[in-house]
């Protein structure tokens, strides 16, 4: 069985990381399928952003480590990152856009 591996983190998931962005992007065609517009991708583009924006909005940072390296927290899942989520968040919405 295939697993990822976070290389900077060391985490491994079963999932394709990517998974949950392309899941998005074959919802967005079903639904032009279903009811073609032409505004409905400009729409969706939208839409996904917002979403974003909601997660981002919980994340704070950088905080400063003992040794002065920075890191992000996100208050709602109690949980931090070495690296700015920003970054990903707008790599995946490249992605799924």
């Amino acid at each position: 069985r295939i697993f990822y591996v976070d290389t900077s983190t060391q985490e491994s998931i079963w999932e394709n990381p990517l998974a949950s962005c392309l899941r998005s992007v074959i919802e967005i065609g079903r639904l032009y399928i279903q009811s073609p517009s032409d505004s409905l991708f400009e729409d969706q583009k939208m839409l996904l952003w917002q979403q974003h924006q909601q997660d981002l909005e919980n994340w704070h940072g950088p905080e400063y480590d003992a040794e002065g390296r920075p890191y992000f927290v996100n208050s709602t899942l109690g949980s931090s990152s070495w690296y700015d989520p920003r970054q990903e968040t707008q790599y995946i919405w490249e992605i799924e856009t």
